[in-house]
């Protein structure tokens, strides 16, 4: 029990620690800010569309020249209009940015591996290798993803069961979606070294309560309004750390088909 307690703890504060890792290495701040600017920009375009069509909208639409309740009107939609785009803008800033940074996580957990623990791959790049490895990827994602919306849906047709249907699907919900959700960062430093689905899976049930608990600390970091888009490299980053803490201790198990490089001191 204090053994599962322990790895939940310390899967809670690995997103913490990799903002640490962040923070104090400059060589990973350019993969972080290309795709910020590039989001950025996009959003900026964003802004300008609105203040350059919405306002000549509101213009058109409501004469404020015809007195006091054409200007209140006036105000009133355009208060609502901007909140409407300050929400938009904040939910799809995160998933937007998510899919600009997906490239850049790989090289982010690679680099993190390297200063991390000193292991690097030692296959040179090749376009058959990199085509073969984005499949194998692609399959394990995918089987992964089935296999989420096969225990959530489990979760919500229990839930749907009088008396304590609704219950338990509040218990058990959140933590399968933290599972599930850490699974997926995890799926950096693994899927660079070869797992398939089988080996993915294994190491993250046996890794259930390092899991929950990284999955619950990225969560409630994700949940910060645009913040989420900068913090996603730590969690990427926390992610490979545990996964090298996990293999270290011998709870993850590298598939033979991994190839790899340890830098020694010499």
């Amino acid at each position: 029990m204090i053994g599962s307690f322990t790895s939940l703890a310390k899967g809670f504060f690995t997103p913490f620690r990799g903002m640490k890792m962040m923070a104090k290495s400059p060589s990973l701040w350019p993969w972080v800010a290309i795709p910020i600017i590039l989001n950025t920009l996009l959003y900026a375009g964003f802004a300008w569309i609105y203040k350059n069509n919405l306002e000549k909208w509101l213009d058109n639409f409501i004469n404020t020249a015809d007195g006091f309740w054409s200007k209140l009107l006036y105000y009133l939609l355009a208060s609502l209009l901007a909140v409407v785009f300050l929400v938009v803008v904040g939910y799809t800033f995160t998933m937007v940015g998510s899919l600009l940074f997906s490239p850049f996580n790989d090289v982010i957990s690679e680099k993190v591996e390297k200063l991390y623990s000193g292991v690097e791959l030692t296959e040179p790049f090749s376009i058959s290798r990199t085509l073969s490895g984005a499949l194998i990827a692609f399959m394990a994602a995918l089987k992964r993803i089935i296999l989420y919306l096969v225990v959530f849906g489990i979760v919500v047709v229990i839930g749907l069961i009088p008396p304590f249907g609704t219950t338990f699907a509040a218990i058990v919900g959140p933590p399968v979606t933290f599972f599930f959700f850490a699974w997926e960062f995890f799926d950096y430093p693994m899927d660079r070294h070869r797992f398939h689905f089988a080996d993915k899976r294994r190491g993250a049930f046996s890794n259930l309560w390092a899991f929950l608990g990284f999955g619950a600390g990225t969560t409630l970091l994700l949940m910060i309004p645009l913040a989420g888009l900068l913090l996603l490299p730590a969690c990427v980053t926390g992610a490979t750390m545990l996964f090298r803490d996990l293999v270290v201790a011998g709870r993850i198990d590298m598939p033979e088909v991994s190839s790899e490089k340890v830098e020694t001191s010499g």
